[in-house]
């Protein structure tokens, strides 16, 4: 074994105990190979101090390996030379190489992992708003009153559990199905598994509840309602039959991993409800054997006890007020526990669910048994005023009030899954607590090149930062191992990752270098946001500025200094998007916000000036935004592709460098036309550009929603609002409130139909943006409103840690006031021109006058300043009461009204609404009841069909046929395109005419006549479109129409291209 090199790098942590320590890193080269496991050490030969590591994955004989350790060094061996010994422990006995580092300089800023578990949850707990949030409005409102209205309401049970409504309190909680049988498919945020070997495969559930009341629902007699309250997390439901009432109310305690299940049923013959907790073993991959489950009971307590090679959980329900006989059974394929309560006409028992993992104490089973105890021992009117004050709190940090309620009630629904997954100690991923199978795809890992950090954009503005502490434990507990992995200088976020206990040191080590170079800059935006909005310097000293230095220093490392001078990145990526190799658009606005922020920060932490001018001259030699005389491009090396991602937006936001008045304002302008100019789905090839065609995007959940807070950033409110309804809603929405990932290559069951929690971030994040935006270091007030509406808002939260509140009524902006929160200068675009205004103190009644576009509000901490045009008091406004009323049924929303919003719009190929089955001509935000002629509900048994969305009902209104032939000769091609397309739908087919399209000389015109012919789905269709993959004389043609051949019948797609009798029928009709 041979020491190649060995050095220390600027990073340092003081670790759990309070050592300072610094990276080292060691290169070796080893005659032997040497496998997964083996431990190898750093130790100082003065024996103050050693680091053991052991070898994540299996390192080739005479192949280099680097190691990072983390060395205690001491202020007075700064410049002077460590001797250590590295150890490597092999089966014939340690071996042992000499080497020696030099120590640092010794930065001021450790990262402090020392105050992780203690200071920083109680930093950010601290930036919870507690206090009343209209106190500088002229409105109020009883919350709980108004939220009632956006209740989530089902006519109608769903039985698959990507439809079911999400109860949750942050870490344990689930989706709720079933009619006759009440199903609730539990999760929590740790549930995370490794195989035998300690591989990670990512996230997995943790059982099912359910509880079969006694009676089938019959459907032609039944009446039902669930009603799922957003203002106390509250499951409410009711099913009434001849003879029959049974009502469930349902809730998971705000503060204790504990479900609370109450019964009432009332029948006119004598049933035997029985309560069942079931799991499946988990399956891995071979050789790795399944997870072990084992079931029990004892009295009436219902337990799971399930291992997992690198966790343990127990998931206990216990029947409170019902006598029954329990059974139980575990086999190879998995374990049930049951309880059978006993005949009766009159029933009313509680069921107590808990879970507790080996990660919160060794023995999980006795943990869930306590906290059962617990909430037995606890008075249940007690518990409930406990479970309603924190939801109380968190619906009281801000308000808002839109002229479009189905916006509002979305947003109310996005507010609402973000509390129910973002308050545990590990961070769910993009899934949330919403998926309820083994293997999730992706793992349900941690994705960084755009999803991860989108799913907490809400909190910020929503003045819900204490949401977001789930996020920077999580992720701060892993930067020492970024550090110590990177291929490059500082940190790297890798692409896709896994808690560190669950694989996460293999997946760490082992997935560099990450492709998606912004990544890393990408990471250190929620982290500023929680420090802007706070002004907290001591989070700023002790957690965000080591990161940003890191990152920073990764970002010059993977820069290279073209012939310009300039600092370029020559081998990145786009999120999803190939092609963009050189200088993404993304790089760009990523390091660049990132090294604004970090000069920024440097010069409020005093840092020296040295570092301050390395910063800065990174900075200054930046590349340029990759673009031409009219748009910028999505990278150097690719101009307009179609886009999965939006993120060459990004400088418009989330780093919102680029506002209007900016130089390259209006070239963001032109590339967001020409990305909105199709709205696709392209399939097997969506990462790759059309061919012969500039621009489109897919509007999937993650997407689909950016673009309209882009909209509202660029000062374009009206197609702001037709984007958040079409493709957002149209494409998106679910019926229980959640977005839906939306990707029709994974066919609508139930991968592309599974709620992602940075849909509802990103769908927030537009709303805030239509209310409140800073631009310049101003805040700018209704900036996406259209003309003539009224508008209102309390609380929202900008930088500076001010709270603004503000009205506008039928256009006119009556008022804004400013709460501070640690003091300063808040600076506000003057909404009534350039006029006189006053400001007035409300506390103190101190008055004062100012004028211009820009205002200048001088304030102490705790001052709260209402701002009005000169000569008009606050107080003198009249203060409006704003009522809700619980909402009598599912809301709903005329797919007429949809399409007018879509007017213009041009799809590809024909785009079919994923996050819902739209039957009667309505978008619905809840479930209405089945009608008579639908006795059976739509959405039932399509996760057994792989190609489920072409059972779904077109809800776009038939067309005149000989009308769309008249656009097919029209002189614009988007007439033409969108005529073709809807040629693919009308009955009986017109085949003619589809085909007639396949000679247009705009390529999109011809490749969605191409598409048309895979939505016939018959003989003729299919011998044409092989026809078409064969001969057609231009190849990219060629390659839609085979991948356009993956939607066809399986049997048809046999005959109509894989065939040789028919292929030598084709090759007779040329």
């Amino acid at each position: 074994m041979r020491i190649l090199r060995i050095y220390a790098a600027p990073e340092a942590v003081t670790d759990p105990e309070g050592v300072y320590r610094q990276i080292v890193f060691v290169f070796l080269r080893d005659e032997e190979a040497l496998a997964q496991g083996t431990k190898i050490t750093l130790r100082r030969k003065d024996g103050k101090g050693q680091e053991v590591k052991a070898l994540t994955h299996d390192i080739a004989q005479d192949a280099e390996v680097k190691l990072g350790f983390w060395v205690p060094v001491r202020p007075d061996e700064v410049g002077a030379e460590v001797p250590v010994e590295i150890v490597v422990e092999r089966s014939t006995g340690p071996q042992t190489a000499s080497g020696a580092f030099t120590v640092p300089h010794r930065t001021r800023f450790p990262l402090r992992l020392d105050r992780l578990r203690s200071d920083l949850k109680r930093r950010i707990e601290a930036s919870a708003w507690d206090g009343d949030p209209f106190a500088g409005a002229r409105f109020r409102t009883d919350v709980e009153d108004y939220l009632a209205q956006h209740e989530v309401v089902y006519r109608r049970p769903v039985d698959h559990w990507s439809d079911g409504l999400l109860l949750g309190n942050g870490d344990f909680g689930g989706m709720i199905t079933g009619a006759g049988e009440f199903r609730f498919y539990t999760q929590k945020a740790d549930l995370w598994a490794t195989d035998s070997k300690g591989v990670g495969t990512g996230r997995c559930w943790a059982g099912l509840l359910a509880l079969d009341l006694g009676r089938p629902f019959d459907a032609t007699t039944d009446q039902f309602e669930d009603r799922l309250s957003l203002y106390e997390s509250r499951l409410e439901r009711t099913w009434t039959g001849p003879g029959w009432e049974a009502r469930v109310s349902a809730c998971v305690h705000s503060a204790r991993n504990v479900t609370r299940i109450r019964c009432s049923i009332r029948s006119g013959t004598p049933v035997s409800p029985v309560l069942r907790l079931e799991r499946p073993v988990h399956p891995f991959r071979p050789p790795s054997p399944p997870s072990s489950v084992r079931a029990g009971a004892k009295d009436r307590t219902l337990y799971l006890d399930h291992a997992l090679p690198n966790l343990r959980y127990a998931l206990v329900a216990s029947i409170q007020g019902a006598e029954g006989q329990v059974a139980y059974q575990t086999d190879a394929r998995g374990a049930q526990t049951s309880f059978t309560a006993s005949p009766s006409t009159s029933l009313d028992f509680e069921i107590l669910v808990a879970i507790a993992t080996d990660r919160e104490a060794p023995e999980p089973l006795n943990r869930a048994m306590g906290l059962v105890k617990t909430s037995m021992e606890t008075d249940p009117d007690a518990d409930r005023a406990a479970h309603r004050a924190w939801w109380g709190r968190h619906w009281n940090a801000s308000f808002i009030s839109l002229p479009d309620r189905f916006i509002e009630h979305a947003y109310c629904c996005g507010l609402y899954q973000q509390a129910c997954v973002s308050r545990s100690e590990q961070a769910i991923s993009f899934m949330g607590l919403s998926y309820m199978q083994d293997n999730p795809p992706w793992m349900d890992g941690y994705t960084t090149d755009a999803q991860t950090p989108l799913m907490w954009w809400s909190i910020y503005p929503a003045n819900r930062l204490d949401l977001g502490y789930t996020y920077m434990r999580t992720f701060l507990e892993m930067v020492p191992e970024f550090i110590e992995h990177s291929p490059h200088a500082g940190m790297e976020v890798p692409h896709q990752m896994l808690p560190l206990w669950a694989g996460g040191h293999r997946w760490v080590a082992t997935t560099y270098p990450n492709p998606h170079k912004s990544s890393t800059a990408w990471f250190h935006l929620n982290f500023y946001q929680h420090y802007k909005l706070t002004g907290d310097t001591e989070f700023l000293r002790d957690y965000l500025y080591p990161i940003m230095a890191s990152a920073a220093r990764y970002g010059r490392s993977v820069m290279t200094e073209g012939e310009d001078g300039r600092l370029h990145i020559l081998h990145s990526h786009s999120p999803e998007q190939s092609g963009t190799d050189v200088d993404p658009a993304i790089d760009r606005a990523n390091f660049g916000v990132l090294l604004n922020h970090l000069i920024d920060a440097a010069e409020v932490l005093g840092e020296d000036a040295e570092t301050r001018h390395l910063w800065q001259e990174a900075r200054d030699r930046l590349f340029d935004y990759p673009q031409d005389a009219d748009a910028i491009h999505e990278a150097a090396s690719i101009a307009q592709p179609y886009r999965c991602h939006p993120s060459v937006f990004s400088a418009i936001y989330p780093a919102c460098e680029v506002t209007p008045g900016h130089p390259l304002y209006r070239k963001f302008l032109r590339t967001f036309e020409v990305t909105t100019g199709l709205i696709a789905f392209r399939g097997v090839a969506r990462h790759e550009a059309f061919p012969g065609f500039d621009g489109g995007f897919e509007p999937v959940g993650f997407t689909a929603g950016w673009l309209p807070t882009v909209a509202s950033r660029l000062d374009l409110p009206e197609q702001a609002r037709r984007l958040f309804y079409s493709p957002f809603l149209r494409f998106c929405l679910k019926p229980n409130g959640l977005i839906a990932l939306s990707d029709l290559r994974h066919g609508d069951w139930p991968t592309g139909r599974i709620p992602l929690v940075e849909g509802t971030n990103v769908l927030c994040a537009a709303v805030h943006e239509g209310l409140l935006q800073v631009r310049d270091n101003a805040v700018h007030l209704f900036p996406g409103m259209l003309a003539g509406e009224t508008a209102r808002f309390a609380n929202l939260r900008v930088e500076g840690a001010f709270l603004l509140s503000a009205e506008q009524r039928e256009g006119r902006v009556l008022y804004f006031s400013v709460r501070s929160l640690v003091g300063g200068a808040c600076q506000a675009r003057n909404p009534w021109g350039a006029g006189r205004v006053r400001i007035e103190e409300l506390g103190s009644g101190d008055v004062k006058e100012a004028s211009g576009e820009v205002l200048r509000i001088e304030t102490r901490a705790g001052d709260l300043c209402a701002v009005t045009p000169s000569g008009a008091a606050w107080r003198d406004i009249s203060e409006i009461r704003l009522t809700g009323g619980r909402l009598p049924g599912p809301r709903l929303l005329p797919f007429a009204d949809l399409q007018r919003h879509a007017a213009g719009q041009n799809f590809y190929p024909w785009i079919r609404g994923s996050g819902q089955i739209i039957r009667d001509g309505n978008l619905y935000l809840g479930l209405p009841p089945l009608s008579p002629d639908l006795p059976t509900d739509p959405m039932a048994g399509l996760d057994a069909d792989s190609r489920g969305w072409r059972r779904l009902a077109d809800p776009e209104p038939p067309a005149d046929p000989e009308a769309l032939k008249k656009s097919i000769e029209s002189a614009d091609w988007k007439a033409r395109q969108d005529a073709v397309r809807r040629l693919g739908m009308v009955s009986p087919p017109d085949l003619a005419a589809i085909l007639s399209a396949t000679d247009d000389p705009h390529p999109i015109v011809r490749r969605t006549a191409l598409a048309s012919l895979a939505r016939l789905n018959d003989r003729e269709a299919a011998i044409a479109l092989a026809r078409i993959a064969l001969l057609a004389p231009d190849p990219a043609d060629r390659a839609e129409a085979q991948r356009l051949l993956f939607y066809v019948d399986d049997s048809l797609v046999a005959r109509g291209f894989r065939d040789r009798r028919l292929i030598a029928e084709v090759e007779k009709k040329k």
